[in-house]
């Protein structure tokens, strides 16, 4: 737990407070979660761009940016993992690791003094809120046959 502390604190040394342009967001997380393979589907009409990052051997962990068409700025992020409750070919909890990684540099990057939360709320069953210093993160947890679902969606107050 100490190490994940640590790299919250060098990664809000790093960051900061609001969310940058979509661009410049989608190099950072690019860059913060370490994607291999980042991709971004162009907006069209009054669709704006989406960002994606899919990890781990079962791809179970999802990071994606939404547009705000009308500006070029973030509407949103949203971080899933679906978290195998059932062996689905990988194991249970397939990709644990990389999404308590992932999770970790999320709550560094939107809520910098409150990562022990985020985490706390990632891995429980009981949908919530974290008020960090400029975003807010909703949690929620959806129990499924075999997956379930838990996202914590991140907006700029």
């Amino acid at each position: 737990m100490r190490y994940v502390v640590f790299l919250a604190l060098a990664l809000y040394a790093a960051s900061s407070l609001a969310f940058d342009s979509f661009n410049n967001e989608s190099d950072r997380v690019t860059d913060q979660i370490k994607c291999a393979s980042p991709k971004i589907t162009p907006g069209s009409g009054s669709w704006g761009a989406l960002y994606g990052c899919v990890g781990g051997q079962s791809e179970t962990v999802k990071f994606f940016i939404n547009e705000d068409p009308s500006n070029g700025q973030v509407k949103n992020v949203k971080f899933l993992w679906n978290d195998w409750t059932r062996d689905g070919g990988y194991g249970k909890h397939a990709d644990e690791a990389l999404a308590r990684a992932w999770v970790s540099v999320l709550g560094a990057m939107y809520a910098p003094r409150k990562v022990d939360q985020v985490l706390d709320a990632f891995f429980s069953s009981t949908d919530t809120s974290i008020d960090g210093e400029s975003h807010l993160l909703k949690y929620t947890y959806r129990s499924g046959s075999g997956i379930d679902e838990r996202m914590f969606i991140v907006v700029e107050k």
